[in-house]
């Protein structure tokens, strides 16, 4: 739809974006990782490790300090059009498979698909993030996938898909009593909804709580004409 993809027409929007989460990154002071849900790279993806990309659509415009921790990722269906991925088994040919967590110049993805510990942050005794490109309505036809999400009582489940080029809670399929998100409003091409992202944070009783930061959609989300 040419009305609402591909409508952002400057890398304002991105970059105001990038702003707010490095003035809370630098409020909060402890953050632990970002988690990125793909199509990272409009509109065709990266090529390889050394893609200009890399640079001018990230590291331009999020700094240093904002990427001083991994940034967890996974591939959208943009990202594999160029991507060498596409069309190997072979992870150490594809341009964002990335297993070394101390080399911040990409993502850390070791695989197509992945899982992380985090025992500081008792992510697997209570808590669990779970991440995709696709947020949950686009798993509505898998009853016992969406059903096993609603019936774990041992952990507190955020999970967070990307897609669509928006920021909320409202257009996905609900997995009450636990939480689902759609987190496709980074800024960087189409405006579907709200701009921004989101903030989670564990509490000293080991509590995790969500909470979107959103920008000036004025800014982001003008017409096309």
């Amino acid at each position: 739809d040419a009305k609402i993809h591909a409508n952002i027409m400057s890398r304002q929007c991105q970059e105001l974006i990038a702003l707010r989460m490095m003035q809370k990154f630098t409020e909060l002071g402890d953050v632990k990782f970002v988690i990125n849900v793909g199509d990272s790279f409009y509109p065709n993806g990266v090529s390889s490790t050394e893609d200009p990309q890399w640079q001018t659509k990230w590291r331009d415009i999020y700094g240093t300090h904002l990427r001083s921790v991994p940034w967890y990722s996974v591939y959208g269906n943009h990202d594999y059009h160029l991507d060498p991925c596409a069309c190997t088994e072979d992870t150490s040919k594809c341009a964002q498979i990335n297993g070394d967590k101390s080399d911040k110049s990409r993502f850390f993805m070791p695989g197509t698909s992945y899982f992380v510990e985090h025992p500081d942050m008792n992510l697997e005794a209570k808590n669990m993030v779970i991440f995709s490109h696709y947020p949950t309505d686009h798993f509505a036809n898998m009853p016992q996938l969406i059903g096993k999400m609603k019936g774990d009582t041992r952990h507190n489940i955020v999970y967070l898909g990307g897609h669509r080029h928006s920021t909320d809670n409202t257009s996905t399929f609900p997995i009450w009593p636990h939480q689902s998100w759609v987190v496709g409003g980074g800024g960087g091409l189409s405006c579907d909804g709200n701009q921004g992202f989101l903030v989670g944070e564990i509490d000293w009783n080991d509590n995790m709580h969500v909470y979107p930061v959103l920008v000036d959609n004025n800014v982001c989300c003008a017409k096309k004409r």
